[in-house]
């Protein structure tokens, strides 16, 4: 017989958390295809640097309104050996998925906010390790995307999701979609996400459905675009 699985724990994560989170993220990220695209190699500093960077974005995000956010780690013993970042459901019908008046008017804030302060110096060095025509059409893509398929219907959303590359298997990943499919399927909702071509099948064991596609287009791509599914998952009904 297989040994058990370890017992998975998640809770929200903390600012205590920030660079063990860091390190986790971009050490299960950093050789994917979207990370070497968002945040070319060249351009990126030393590991230490980046997870500075990391940490100070955190932080930055975590003095902002909070909104529908939440990110959530995953822990096997005492050590972080994963996270995920949720966005959990706000009816956004009566604009069709566009921002409520009152998101609006919080994005025109910290706008303002930024305009009067000025870019930190941290900000602007991580400016400088993102391809920001990608980037652009990265987040562009992903939001079109998903407000067709939504239509403004109140839904969990899995941002993004990774596990420590020495952890994979473990049943960490499980844990972390567990976190919000139930809470979806408590609600009624549905669930939405954005996968990459390796991440498919496991979301797909997961009651995931490919319904669309999300495409940048570019010459360093076979092809000339990089393409991966969205993906849906209709709450399931207690029994």
């Amino acid at each position: 017989m297989p040994p058990p699985r370890p017992q998975v724990l998640i809770s929200p994560t903390t600012p205590s958390d920030y660079e063990t989170v860091a390190d986790v993220f971009l050490r299960s990220f950093q050789h994917g295809q979207i990370m070497c695209s968002v945040r070319p190699p060249s351009l990126r500093p030393s590991y230490s640097t980046q997870i500075a960077l990391n940490v100070q974005a955190r932080t930055k995000r975590a003095s902002e309104p909070p909104g529908d956010l939440v990110e959530v780690k995953a822990i096997i013993g005492k050590k972080i050996v994963g996270a995920a970042v949720w966005h959990s459901p706000v009816d956004r019908t009566s604009t069709e998925g566009d921002p409520l008046p009152h998101e609006v008017e919080i994005e025109d804030m910290l706008a303002e906010q930024q305009r009067r302060e000025g870019s930190a110096e941290w900000e602007l060095e991580m400016d400088k390790t993102v391809d920001q025509e990608f980037y652009s059409g990265f987040v562009k893509t992903i939001t079109e995307v998903r407000k067709e398929w939504s239509k403004g219907r109140p839904h969990w959303y899995l941002s993004y999701l990774f596990v420590d590359p020495y952890h994979q298997g473990s049943g960490v990943g499980t844990a972390l979609i567990a976190y919000g499919t139930d809470r979806a399927d408590a609600a009624g909702v549905p669930t939405w996400l954005e996968a990459s071509i390796f991440g498919r099948p496991i979301y797909e064991r997961k009651g995931f459905v490919a319904h669309s596609w999300c495409e940048v287009k570019g010459e360093q791509f076979e092809g000339g675009s990089l393409r991966w599914p969205g993906m849906e998952r209709i709450a399931k009904l207690p029994k």
